[in-house]
């Protein structure tokens, strides 16, 4: 028996399936993702990236809109893209997924955070955080399409641009 504050065990091995172009399918049954993988981490991480896709999508150098307000600006343009993370807009995601994992390493008002089922069961809380995770792949595809598809002086590409600027200033 491990007692290491840090080991996650599986009892299953979960299977992923990643799509490419909507047509491969591939099962990935490594030890990391059977035996390590949290969903902690993966909500984590995903709710960093949020606030980093908000900037990009207002061309802040911060997310200059805080809390609820602003993830509900990311779930709305979710809608936008006809994007399943939608399903979460008005769920007080950002007080309590982002805020209660990233100041205390648990989740609040009742959520719970798995690696199976379907991306959000609004009955029982509980979140798919590998189906999140997906789906913000697949938003980041809607908005890199939608620059590609934009005018270069369109507001989408200001927005970009301007938060290009800060992170390079940032570095200087």
């Amino acid at each position: 028996m491990n007692t290491s504050i840090f080991f996650y065990k599986s009892n299953d091995i979960v299977e992923y399936y990643r799509t490419v172009n909507e047509i491969e399918k591939i099962k990935m049954n490594s030890t990391f993702n059977a035996e390590y993988k949290s969903g902690f981490s993966i909500m984590t991480n995903c709710s960093l990236l949020i606030e980093t896709i908000i900037a990009f999508l207002q061309g802040d150098n911060q997310t200059s809109t805080y809390g609820d307000e602003a993830f509900n600006r990311f779930f709305i343009k979710a809608k936008s893209y006809n994007n399943s993370l939608s399903i979460f807009e008005n769920q007080k995601f950002y007080k309590n997924i982002r805020c209660g994992l990233l100041h205390q390493g648990e989740t609040y008002g009742g959520f719970k955070i798995q690696r199976e089922g379907k991306l959000f069961n609004q009955s029982k809380k509980i979140i798919n955080a590998k189906l999140f995770c997906d789906e913000i792949n697949i938003f980041l595809k809607s908005y890199q399409n939608e620059l590609i598809t934009s005018d270069w002086d369109s507001e989408v590409w200001d927005n970009c641009r301007a938060k290009l600027r800060h992170i390079i200033k940032n570095s200087q």
